[in-house]
């Protein structure tokens, strides 16, 4: 029995010395469990019972089991190691084409841009696959590298990175369509890609908000704000937005569009010529506004501005153009968009060119080439680089006519130069469409310069 005792004695004694210094670590372990516990029971009562509300203790709690089972927060500023783990996923061609175009939300993404590069899923293009693409294309020879995409793995990947079924997508891709293969296939002799570098990050609520430099090695860099989620095959993208320093979006948009407007009313008071307007990046249709080589009127007073989103992206284009009293509704002279942080035009107007709005936001162009060609084109504002897209349109040309027995009286969806790839229509039909697009022309009410101040 004796025995028994120094046996015992001789086990809790070093038990007692080494609960000194473990007393701590037993203390934030049952701390721990007890977290655990508490958010598993508050989980439990949500799922029970409609009646309950969580407290703020469970949220607590199960944050804390969501945190140690993901081993990242759930709200706050993100760490510099996690930063680097998304910059270095952000740059692999997987991911990269994500942050190549803008979009307010995920049914907006572009496509053709995020899938560019293949993104991961393209596949080998057969000798087969290639002879069909150039029968369907009716060229002899490949001029670039081809990026092949199978519809499954398309529609998976989209699923996988939206949440959403590829039929939501406003934008899906438009490459060329093999039916035999049920592939999509783009023929391009350069990449999209660029190399990116995340600045600072938070989560709220498990959403992630980064904000990104991309054309790292420019002198001037654009900055971007991308947000998205985590899941457990890689990211789900939200939204991916210019993000100007220190001020909104619509504020930096307007601070650019003051410049152009700026530019255009010193060029007038100073009655540059056509040409000096056209070098200096300005509509040449200015110098035929009344006043502007004399006879006291100032042209300032007709010419002016007008703002309207017509893309949906939140941020206002920038239309320049003329007044008109008689009822003749003049051509848009000019518009700008905000492309990437820089303001670009979409629409240079001219004699020969004329552009009007439509009230669906969507744009008519009529075009003269010569006495043997004209067309009136419908056209959209879209893509990733704001570029007008054709509609659908009607062509008159007379040369095919005469080699062909076609024509001259064509309608199109896409190619506007190519009248073999056109629909021949007789003169009646012609005539409608042209009649049909011309009252729907709007006559924009413009602000006149004179009456400009960076404020308005």
């Amino acid at each position: 029995m004796k025995s028994n005792i120094y046996i015992l004695t001789a086990l809790l004694i070093p038990a007692m010395l080494m609960g000194c210094s473990k007393k701590e670590d037993t203390k934030i372990v049952q701390e721990e469990t007890e977290l655990k516990q508490e958010a598993e029971e508050s989980v439990e009562v949500k799922e029970g019972t409609d009646t309950e509300e969580n407290t703020p203790e469970a949220d607590a709690a199960e944050e804390a089991v969501q945190e140690e089972k993901t081993g990242e927060a759930q709200s706050g500023e993100l760490s510099e190691a996690e930063l680097l783990q998304i910059e270095k996923d952000f740059n692999e061609v997987k991911w990269n084409g994500f942050l190549q175009s803008e979009y307010q939300s995920l049914e907006r993404i572009y496509w053709d841009e995020a899938l560019y590069n293949g993104g991961g899923i393209e596949t080998s293009a057969s000798d087969e696959l290639i002879e069909a693409y150039l029968k369907e294309i009716k060229e002899e020879e490949l001029l670039g590298d081809l990026t092949v995409v199978e519809t499954k793995e398309l529609e998976e990947f989209v699923e996988a990175t939206t949440k959403k079924p590829y039929s939501d997508a406003v934008y899906p891709i438009s490459w060329t369509y093999l039916t035999d293969y049920d592939a999509y296939v783009l023929q391009h002799g350069d990449t999209n890609y660029m190399e990116v570098k995340l600045i600072s990050g938070e989560i709220s609520d498990g959403i992630y908000s980064v904000v990104y430099e991309k054309g790292i090695y420019d002198d001037n860099p654009v900055s971007y704000e991308i947000t998205f989620t985590k899941e457990e095959d890689g990211y789900c993208f939200r939204s991916n937005l210019w993000k100007p320093e220190g001020k909104d979006r619509e504020t930096a948009a307007k601070e650019l569009y003051d410049e152009v407007i700026k530019k255009y009313i010193k060029a007038i008071n100073d009655r540059l010529d056509g040409s000096e307007l056209e070098s200096s990046g300005l509509s040449y249709l200015c110098s035929y506004a009344p006043g502007y080589y004399g006879d006291g009127r100032d042209p300032l007073e007709e010419i002016g501005c007008y703002y309207e989103d017509v893309d949906g992206d939140g941020i206002d284009e920038l239309f320049i153009g003329k007044n008109t009293e008689d009822g003749y509704i003049e051509t848009i002279y000019q518009a700008f968009s905000i492309e990437h942080g820089q303001c670009s035009s979409f629409i240079d107007g001219g004699e020969r060119e004329r552009y009007y709005l439509a009230p669906d936001k969507t744009f008519y162009c009529e075009a003269s080439e010569s006495a043997f060609r004209s067309s009136l084109v419908h056209s959209k504002m879209e893509g990733p680089y704001r570029m007008l897209m054709t509609i659908d349109g009607v062509v008159y040309n007379s040369e095919p006519e005469e080699e062909t027995g076609k024509g001259p009286y064509f309608y199109t969806t896409f190619n506007l130069w190519d009248t073999n790839m056109m629909e021949p229509i007789n003169e009646e039909s012609y005539s409608d469409y042209m009649k049909k697009a011309q009252e729907e022309y709007v006559n924009v009410k413009y602000t006149p310069f004179i009456e400009y101040s960076p404020e308005n």
